[in-house]
């Protein structure tokens, strides 16, 4: 099917400076704010994923805009005000170096490291979820069937199946290499230095986006590399990226911050944390903002915190490295679409710390049969009340009484658990629904312990 002429044109997509994702001291009840960890922390651990992209239903003509494409001395007003760009003028080692075969010979002169890879059906690779011990540490509040497998893998290994023609399975490789948390042991030196080298040709514009004194260093970088085909569904972080692409071709579809019930965002504590449920090119997203681009060896794409983005490699099989940098401070109380994140973490945080890992249920129910004050339903209702309350106070300005931003709360969290039978708080996950590996990968693969999120272990 032929895709059909999208009518784009260039327009700011941000989150602006000062609003960050931050509420007064008190307001989550002496937590922080959930979503850093569970957008930025947990999706840094997590596994990656998408779905195919030749999909006629895939094939949106939805209006949408063009990312802006500078050079940084433009580049560093947009990235200063919170706007996604593509920098066209910054030179890094790793766009101008990077190759399969570079990479394989770096890493095959170094020990011996396995990374994580991604694989999944050719109609639907992959899906992003956290690892499976950040569930038992809650103790598995919401029922989950991963439909994508995850393994670990040499790159030595990962190449060969890069180089496979049989491509019933896509296969995404995603591993950090760089940061201070990262073992110096896990990094080949020639890997380690272009890391190091394109952080720093980065540095210009990460200053412009946190401020010249704010600017603190990237957290951690992270290599991806994967086959033609695989999707990265809709998700944000809570940490600036900057994106560097050294192998093929990305599209990219961005959302504005926010727009947490239209979107459909799975619960701070739910293995899809951070993601969407809604389709982007699919659903009808009425008043959502949505913007796209192209990227490919030679651009760095800014993506402020909070700005939903997906991923996508329809043209041929694409190499990637991105880092992660804090973003600046400031109060959401300034941006009504960071202010309701505000406003749904804290309501989260309620409900878990009145429930742990029942708080999930609590909620569908009450969106289902309201209060009848009585029992769980009643302190439920009074707690979320309460923040609601203390919320609107905080936020000063919006309009809507505290049942009706409730209302709009308790709607967004329905539909998780209506389609499962049998499913009890504190049951693992079913893993009945990963695809095997191939069996040439599975030969050198031994099986993982017990509760890890991957399954196998290759060499």
């Amino acid at each position: 099917m032929a895709r059909e002429k999208q009518h784009v044109k260039s327009a700011p997509l941000n989150t602006p400076r000062g609003a960050r994702a931050q509420a007064p001291a008190g307001l989550l009840s002496g937590t922080t704010i959930i979503f850093l960890a569970a957008a930025a922390l947990g999706l840094v651990a997590a596994a990656i994923g998408g779905r195919l992209m030749t999909s006629s239903a895939r094939l949106s003509t939805r209006r949408r805009v063009a990312v802006p494409r500078l050079p940084l001395v433009d580049a560093k007003a947009l990235i200063a005000r919170g706007e996604a760009v593509i920098i066209t003028d910054l030179r890094t080692p790793a766009a101008a170096n990077w190759t399969l075969a570079y990479l394989e010979a770096a890493f095959a002169a170094h020990r011996p490291v396995v990374m994580t890879v991604a694989t999944d059906d050719a109609s639907r690779c992959c899906r992003y979820y956290e690892p499976r011990r950040e569930a038992l540490r809650r103790d598995y509040p919401y029922p989950f069937k991963p439909h994508t497998r995850l393994y670990k893998d040499s790159f030595a290994g990962f190449a060969a199946t890069l180089r496979r023609p049989e491509r019933q399975t896509l296969h995404y490789m995603h591993d950090v290499f760089f940061g201070d948390a990262v073992p110096a042991w896990q990094t080949p030196p020639q890997v380690a230095a272009d890391m190091a080298a394109t952080a720093e040709a980065l540095e210009p514009a990460a200053r412009s986006a946190a401020g010249p004194a704010a600017f603190a260093g990237f957290a951690h970088g992270k290599i991806w590399m994967g086959m033609q085909g695989v999707v990265m569904p809709l998700h944000y972080d809570a940490t600036d990226n900057f994106y560097v692409p050294f192998l093929g071709r990305k599209k990219v579809v961005l959302v504005e911050p926010g727009h947490l019930e239209a979107l459909g965002r799975y619960p701070n504590d739910h293995p899809l944390a951070g993601s969407a449920r809604a389709d982007v090119d699919v659903d009808e997203l009425a008043g959502v903002a949505i913007a796209e681009a192209v990227v490919a060896p030679g651009d760095v794409l800014y993506l402020p915190a909070n700005v939903w983005h997906q991923f996508e490699q329809p043209y041929e099989d694409t190499g990637a490295l991105n880092f992660w940098a804090p973003p600046g401070g400031g109060e959401a109380a300034e941006d009504p679409r960071l202010r309701t994140r505000v406003l749904w973490d804290g309501l989260e945080q309620e409900l878990v710390s009145l429930f742990g890992n029942r708080a999930g249920l609590i909620r569908e129910r009450l969106a289902a049969d309201g209060d009848n004050g009585d029992g769980d339903m009643g302190r439920a209702a009074g707690a979320l009340m309460a923040y609601a309350a203390r919320w609107k106070r905080w936020a000063d300005g919006d309009d809507r009484t505290e049942r009706e931003v409730l209302s709009v709360f308790l709607q967004g969290g329905r539909g998780l658990f209506g389609r499962v039978s049998g499913w009890t708080p504190g049951a693992p996950w079913d893993m009945s629904g990963l695809p095997p590996l191939p069996e040439d990968v599975a030969r050198r693969c031994r099986l993982a312990p017990e509760g890890a999120t991957f399954t196998h272990v290759c060499r």
